[in-house]
């Protein structure tokens, strides 16, 4: 499971989340999902059935653009369960 803001957001935050993660803070890291360089928070978890994971955070923009926002499984996984929503900031 991942979370990647584009890196056009000056380092996000984050502000809540229920589920296990590598780390509490964004780092810049390839999505090979989006095949770009993102801010990046990811986790994983081996469970049966479905699963719900909430991550909230927070972000500035620090550069004027419009990348693509993903929030998924990636790649390489039995489940393949990925969303991604433009952002723009200007």
């Amino acid at each position: 499971m991942g979370l990647s803001p584009p890196s056009i957001f000056r380092q996000p935050r984050l502000d809540s989340w229920n589920g296990t993660l590598e780390s509490t803070a964004y780092a810049k890291k390839y999505d090979s999902w989006l095949g770009t360089t993102q801010w990046l928070v990811r986790g994983e978890s081996t469970f049966w059935g479905s699963k719900t994971v909430t991550i909230k955070g927070s972000a500035v923009g620090g550069t004027s653009g419009s990348r693509h926002f993903h929030a998924g499984s990636g790649t390489g996984n039995q489940i393949d369960a990925n969303a991604a929503v433009r952002i723009t900031v200007k």
